[in-house]
């Protein structure tokens, strides 16, 4: 019955058995390769089967709506922040520090309008001192006097 088995694989040939270059873990398969003839140079290594699937092209994944989105939104408030930046800079080439000081009335009502408004009580407090100086032109008159080199 051995010599028919045998006979069944293709006429007397030799069977192969399973070791353990056939046999692969679990989730470790790969192409099947042949294995190196010593003395055969690096130059064959292709035809050893490292490469019977080519190279391995670039994965071209569509990039998502949101990514798209986040970058222009990215570059909206670059750009934004850049206006403010370079608007902030031309207002505030020389400034003087001042100190201003208030009852705790007067600083929390400062605080509370500023949260309403949304803006700096720096900046209310320059905006209501500019609406101060337009109501009185004389003094723009005394300060180019004081500004005039002598």
């Amino acid at each position: 019955m051995g010599a028919g088995v045998r006979g069944e694989h293709g006429g007397g040939g030799k069977v192969a058995s399973l070791g353990p270059y056939l046999l692969a873990r679990k989730g470790g398969a790969r192409p099947a390769m042949r294995h190196a003839q010593l003395g055969e140079s690096a130059a064959t290594d292709e035809d050893l089967g490292w490469n019977d699937l080519g190279e391995e092209g670039p994965v071209m994944f569509p990039e998502p709506e949101v990514k798209r989105q986040q970058t222009r939104l990215v570059h909206h408030v670059a750009d934004s922040n850049q206006a403010a930046l370079e608007q902030a800079e031309a207002t505030t080439a020389r400034r003087a520090a001042f100190t201003l000081r208030l009852d705790e009335e007067r600083h929390l009502r400062l605080r509370l309008a500023s949260t309403v408004a949304g803006e700096s009580a720096q900046h209310l407090v320059t905006r209501a001192l500019d609406e101060f100086l337009a109501r009185h032109p004389h003094i723009e008159h005394l300060a180019a006097q004081v500004r005039k080199p002598a």
